[in-house]
């Protein structure tokens, strides 16, 4: 019996596509345009614009460490950070940290201690202490500062993992199981997938690739995760469109713009693995309820 040396001596007309899975080690830590010139190097620039550290993503990821983090601690009291988005619009974004306290046999207290502000003009914060502030935050807004400038240069482990989430998004996955990190992109992708390999490997983390052979039981596999995933994704926008039809929920340009957009991208992907799995009328009865429900909505 004939046994491939590797994945590569596979002829491309047996294979399918391919599964993928992943594990990003916990001390990733690399400089942005560091990353980015990887993915050039690569040849897969294309894909780097999916590097973008935005500054409020940052800034509300370093705040959010601090909820219920627990300030100080005795045997009769306890007191804890509470965090909670106080204003957001497009010049900026307000939270504010609230110390709670906690005492045997008293109900708890809140004490509206600390506004931090990031400028989204000048991707700065802005920390103004309350005068009634009932702990020292010193060291928390250091920390946070920290944190702050080093992320907006740094990609650590949850940075890299929602990029590289943006970008295997970018390749048509199919989720084949629900709740599973395994999925399957077609074989069109060989070479992106071949890329961030390396560049995964060069970062001490994990990305295999298993080719999946082309038959009539595997396309009907991918065939009804593609169904389920995409199902779930158009039942979502009905659901949304329905709330905005009952009243429930109010109606912005902006939020028609983005049905449509993901209408035909829903579209787009549902005509690719129609072509690719030779298969006909993929969740039609789907669309067309989605389509006639958009347009009870423009109508309204």
């Amino acid at each position: 019996m004939y046994v491939f040396k590797n994945n590569n001596d596979i002829p491309q007309e047996l294979i399918l596509g391919y599964l993928i899975f992943s594990s990003i080690d916990s001390d990733v830590s690399i400089e942005k345009e560091n990353l980015i010139q990887m993915f050039k190097d690569e040849g897969i620039q294309s894909l780097s614009p999916n590097i973008d550290l935005k500054a409020h993503d940052i800034f509300r990821r370093v705040t959010s460490d601090y909820q219920n983090f627990v300030i100080e601690e005795s045997p009769t009291q306890t007191r804890k950070i509470l965090v909670r988005e106080f204003e957001s619009n497009q010049k900026k974004i307000t939270r504010i940290f609230t110390v709670e306290t906690l005492e045997k046999q008293k109900e708890p207290t809140y004490n509206v201690s600390l506004y931090v502000t990031l400028n989204k003009e000048t991707e700065t914060i802005e920390y103004s202490i309350r005068p009634n502030c009932v702990v020292n935050l010193d060291n928390i807004i250091k920390d946070i500062q920290q944190k702050f400038n080093y992320l907006m240069n740094t990609i650590d482990k949850k940075s890299f993992t929602n990029i590289s989430t943006k970008i295997i998004n970018q390749l048509r996955p199919v989720q084949l199981f629900k709740n599973a990190r395994t999925k399957f992109i077609p074989k069109e992708y060989k070479n992106e997938l071949n890329a961030l390999k390396r560049i995964f490997e060069s970062l001490n983390s994990v990305f295999e690739i298993v080719p999946l052979i082309d038959t009539e039981e595997q396309r009907n596999l991918i065939l009804n995760g593609f169904s389920n995933q995409t199902e779930n994704d158009l039942n979502e926008m009905i659901y949304e469109i329905n709330q905005i039809l009952s009243g429930n929920a109010n109606m912005t340009k902006s939020k028609m713009k983005t049905f449509h957009e993901k209408l035909s991208s829903i579209n787009e992907n549902v005509q690719y693995y129609e072509k690719l799995l030779m298969k006909k009328d993929i969740l039609s009865q789907q669309l067309k309820m989605l389509k006639q429900k958009l347009m009870v909505l423009e109508i309204n």
